[in-house]
This record gives structure tokens, C-alpha cells and sequence, in this order.
């Protein structure tokens, strides 16, 4: 089960270092001095890939809780077989 979901993991860690990447490298300073649909549109952009990486972790724990699920019932299915 733990190499089942390394894929993820890795996309998900390679995500949020290029989010922290934008905040260091990037400066409040250069956001345009917009309101309303553009300013929302400017800070979803902005942080689209925490918003990526967020949404991917939310899939991962809801993944690796069904499978540690479906490993405990097929161990107690198993309890007695032999």
C-alpha cells in the first residue's frame, strides 16, 4: 500500500515547492491595483498551484483511507480461511 500512491505524493510535494518557489521569488508589490472579478482572477492564478497540490492532497488521504479500509477488511475476511 505505501508504493501504491508514491506517484501522487511526489506530484503533490513537487506542487507546493513550486507555490513556495512564486511566494519567495515573487512580490506583493507587482499585484495590479484592480478589484473585483479581475483581483479574484489574479489571486486564483497566483496560487493555482497550492490550489493543485491541495485538491491532490484531499484525493490522496481520502485514497490511502479507503485502501488501509479495504486492507483491514480483507485481513479479518482472512481470519479463519486457513
Amino acid at each position: 500500500m505505501k508504493k501504491k500512491y508514491t506517484g501522487l505524493k511526489i506530484i503533490i510535494i513537487i506542487l507546493a515547492v513550486f507555490q513556495s518557489l512564486a511566494y519567495l521569488g515573487g512580490s506583493k508589490s507587482h499585484a495590479p491595483e484592480v478589484s473585483g472579478a479581475e483581483a479574484a482572477g489574479y489571486y486564483v492564478g497566483y496560487n493555482l498551484t497550492g490550489i493543485f497540490a491541495v485538491i491532490l492532497f484531499l484525493i490522496y488521504l481520502s485514497k490511502r483511507k479507503q485502501a488501509k479500509k479495504d486492507d483491514t477488511q480483507a485481513m479479518i475476511d482472512s481470519i479463519g480461511k486457513e
